[in-house]
């Protein structure tokens, strides 16, 4: 080695094998000084080092998939209820409140925002049952929050309300009246709803609902006519079983007009009530009150009575001036579809129209004989007795020289 500072490392060939040298000095005192000299074959060395370049690769690569693992493990930990969690969402959106399975989460973070998703689902099933849910689909679907307004439109309104039922709550516990009305509740919504219909408000034991809106219908008259008699349906399935089960029966009437509303979310800035306004609406409560005085329980106005005419069977039952209104208007029940509504029944009824045809001519000799007739031929009809009441009256006091059969009605 040469020089008094010998390089600490030199790589040298001997014998054709590569060796690496080197040289550290050692002092012993002031005099003397040792050099320790390492002598090692190249080859030696690089398998050293390439043994620990292998354990730091293994080492490494050991790490990074434990490291892989545990961030798939992690991440499907945070998945998995996000994904369910999303799927609410999404449940929400569509305002779809079937059962789904509870979000299942590990993570305090995801636990406490899957219970608040369920509370907040919740919240919304329950606010849905408070309005109608057209209402809520369009106020989800178009992002917005519930404002005050209306507009004008022309809808089938419909009013029911059950005969007797002062008699009928009295005669039942709050309890059993409150389970006998839900069950009659959830099949007259369910079909009113199943034709379109908006289920405005219940009322004590009414039910308000109308068709075309929020959602128009161009056949809203004939979507009312048909959700009526579905519910005339089944009433005549279900007051059979009421009575074999030692419940009270719940004979429903109803009153069924169409014509220009105001409807809309209607009331002050913090309650709103999505509903209508108008005297369509007030007509149609008006005809449901009118089958009390004729012993129906199906009155129209001549709007969806004219819209119908084809497809249903009617009878033109009286003109009438209702509380509120000067100008009289037609009344008529409607009888069913005319394809399954008997004969018998179609001839009864053109048959109680030309009698009140001759009442209003002042023919009241005429009109009893006919009216005697029905009486005779089927089954006993209020309408039918109303009338002969009325014609037997007159013939004992005729009516002033103005009178034209019109019905004036003193009370709703």
């Amino acid at each position: 080695v040469e020089g008094d500072a010998p390089p600490q490392a030199r790589r040298f060939e001997s014998q054709g094998e590569q060796w690496w040298l080197g040289i550290r000095p050692y002092v012993l005192d002031k005099r003397q000084q040792l050099w320790i000299t390492i002598l090692v074959p190249n080859a030696e060395l690089l398998e050293a080092l390439t043994k620990q370049r292998n354990v730091i690769l293994l080492a490494t690569g050991a790490a990074l998939i434990a490291a892989l693992l545990y961030a798939l493990m992690l991440a499907r930990a945070y998945s998995r209820p996000l994904e369910a969690l999303a799927q609410q969402s999404r449940k929400i959106r569509d305002l779809d409140f079937s059962a789904s399975a509870p979000v299942q989460a590990n993570l305090r973070e995801i636990h406490d925002l899957a219970e608040a998703h369920d509370q907040s689902m919740k919240a919304v099933e329950s606010f849905s049952r408070y309005v109608p849910m057209g209402v809520v689909r369009d106020l989800v679907d178009a992002g917005e929050v519930a404002q005050i307004g209306g507009r004008t439109m022309e809808l089938s309104v419909l009013f029911t309300d059950i005969e007797g039922f002062t008699r009928i709550s009295e005669g039942m516990t709050p309890e059993a009246l409150t389970a006998h009305m839900a069950e009659y509740f959830e099949f007259m919504i369910e079909a009113l709803r199943e034709s379109g219909a908006t289920v405005d408000k219940m009322v004590g034991d009414a039910i308000v609902a109308f068709w075309g809106a929020p959602r128009p219908f161009e056949d809203h008259v004939q979507r009312a006519v048909q959700g009526v008699l579905a519910c005339q349906r089944l009433l005549a399935e279900h007051n059979p079983a009421w009575v074999e089960r030692d419940l009270p029966p719940l004979p429903t009437r109803f009153g069924l007009a169409s014509g220009p509303v105001v409807v809309g979310n209607i009331g002050s800035p913090s309650r709103l009530a999505y509903t209508a306004l108008g005297d369509t609406m007030n007509f149609a409560s008006r005809l449901e009150a009118l089958n009390k005085e004729y012993g129906t329980y199906l009155l129209a106005d001549a709007s969806v009575q004219s819209r119908c005419a084809t497809s249903h069977a009617w009878r033109r039952l009286d003109r009438t001036v209702v509380i509120g209104k000067t100008e009289p208007l037609w009344i008529y029940e409607l009888l069913g579809e005319a394809a399954s509504t008997p004969s018998a029944v179609v001839e009864a009824a053109r048959a109680y129209e030309a009698a009140w045809d001759r009442y209003a001519d002042r023919d009241f000799d005429g009109a009893i004989r006919d009216l005697d007739a029905l009486r005779a031929a089927g089954e006993p009809d209020s309408a039918v007795v109303r009338l002969r009441r009325l014609a037997v009256a007159y013939q004992d006091a005729p009516p002033p020289p103005d009178w034209d059969g019109t019905t004036r009605m003193a009370h709703k």
